[in-house]
């Protein structure tokens, strides 16, 4: 389906846009005479670009939820280059995690990490998720109408579209077998 792509595609670039405030302060970290109110400013739009992120998913998952209904291109590809396009990004919000619970380790905040990793994991999951969910719907269409063979790599693949890391495993896994259990089918 045209829009899985397309929304997949903004998906992505709305999450590198999240991180640039990141980058511009830890860039602005190694300037000595840096204000704090430039850094709150930075963060304030970071945490901004995060709430623009709720609808974004809500959308993609919706997108996604179409895929089971209709019929249209495969979002396969488009969701295995996604996935390998926000490695950096995940990589980079790992470290954007860490510095925050660093900013936490003050006596009178210590009792709020807990609550912010739960946080971070959570909102990170969803990211995942919603990236996941165009592949993993489009599988479980063509399942139900009997177009490809349930099989035990494909059960791997689509279980590791819900773990951490392993999604993009997952991915490349899902892409090839739909591959060679389809072949060159114009739906695929």
């Amino acid at each position: 389906m045209k829009r899985s792509n397309i929304i997949l595609i903004i998906q992505a670039v709305c999450m590198y846009m999240i991180h640039i405030p990141f980058y511009l302060i830890l860039i602005l970290a190694k300037i000595p005479s840096i204000s704090f109110e430039t850094v709150k400013i930075l963060f304030t739009i970071g945490f901004s670009f995060m709430s623009v992120m709720a609808p974004v998913c809500i959308v993609s998952f919706i997108f996604a939820s179409l895929n089971i209904i209709r019929s249209g291109r495969s979002p396969l590809k488009t969701a295995l280059i996604v996935k390998i396009v926000l490695i950096p990004w995940y990589i980079f919000n790992l470290l954007v995690c860490i510095l925050l619970l660093a900013g936490f380790l003050n006596p009178w905040l210590m009792m709020a990490i807990p609550l912010l990793i739960c946080v971070e994991v959570v909102i990170t999951y969803i990211f995942m998720l919603s990236t996941s969910a165009h592949s993993v719907f489009y599988t479980i269409k063509y399942l139900f109408c009997k177009k490809i063979k349930p099989n035990k790599t494909m059960t791997v693949a689509l279980v590791f579209h819900f773990i951490f890391c392993l999604d993009i495993v997952g991915a490349v896994i899902l892409y090839m077998e739909m591959a060679k259990q389809n072949g060159l089918n114009s739906d695929f």
